[in-house]
């Protein structure tokens, strides 16, 4: 697939759940192979649900479009080897070992493609892709005797295992320590230099920027603002969006810092001061 037929196409998609609508006609700019789009706004704007959405796990009605592919008219299976997910936890009570849920995950997508990877051979794969994430002693492990952190990783491994041409992860550093948060945006860089897309779901803003060269704003289920970090983050912006009075600043390496002063309290632009005590029952 070149590069220009790989691009990710979102246009006036609505998803969410019976009763409750959650994206409202969403248009994002086409999103190039090569990338890291970092998606980012409050609690509740929608952003995990996006993601599932495009992941083919929810309903979505509007166009989504990997190159030539669509959404609505692929088949389960040529959109899911294409397109990697990674959600915020693995389901528990698996009994699976690591290494054996990550082949398991690389044989779902071979019927599909036609491929015919031998047993050793998608074994290998599998170990190599837990080793790439510095996991590899935890392949013999049962997924449920792992941490959190642990199976989040384990989770990324079976979400890039595939080799998809898009990769969603929703939250990956969200259980991480501070040395295992920076080898899993690492490992998401590499993957976009090698010609694959990301998209991926973060809170920490100063992270998104850093790791990101696009970024989406999410707000109650519509697009607040999009394009690269240094231009989306503004005081106006968390303003309007997060209701915070803050400063954007870079660090001494020349990173975007957000700086929080206060919240902003019924149109007050500075106020720095606490929120006042409730109170007590």
């Amino acid at each position: 697939m070149n590069p220009e037929a790989a691009a990710f196409t979102i246009t006036g998609v609505s998803i969410g759940y019976p009763g409750r609508p959650v994206i409202d006609q969403l248009s994002l700019s086409p999103l190039p192979p090569a990338s890291v789009t970092t998606l980012v706004g409050p609690n509740a704007a929608g952003k995990s649900t996006l993601l599932r959405g495009v992941a083919g796990l929810l309903p979505a009605r509007g166009v989504v479009r990997l190159g030539d592919l669509t959404l609505s008219g692929a088949t389960r299976g040529a959109w899911t080897r294409r397109v990697g997910f990674m959600p915020q936890t693995l389901p528990a009570g698996a009994r699976l070992l690591a290494l054996e849920s990550v082949v398991a995950a690389l044989a779902a997508s071979q019927p599909d493609e036609g491929l015919s990877l031998s047993q050793s051979a998608m074994r290998a794969r599998a170990m190599a892709t837990l080793e790439r994430l510095g996991v590899g002693g935890l392949a013999l492990e049962p997924l449920d005797a792992l941490s959190g952190g642990q199976r989040q990783l384990i989770a990324l491994a079976q979400a890039i295992v595939r080799r998809p041409v898009a990769l969603l992860l929703d939250e990956p550093t969200s259980a991480l320590d501070l040395r295992h948060q920076e080898q899993v945006m690492r490992v998401a860089r590499d993957l976009a230099t090698t010609g694959m897309m990301v998209i991926v779901v973060l809170h920490d803003l100063a992270m998104a920027a850093r790791w990101g060269s696009h970024m989406v704003v999410l707000s109650q289920g519509r697009l607040a603002a999009e394009g690269p970090p240094d231009q989306v983050l503004t005081s106006a912006l968390l303003a309007r969006v997060y209701g915070v009075d803050a400063r954007v600043e870079r660090c001494s390496a020349g990173r975007l810092q957000i700086m929080v002063d206060g919240v902003i309290d019924h149109g007050s632009s500075r106020s720095g001061a606490p929120p006042p005590s409730l109170p007590l029952p």
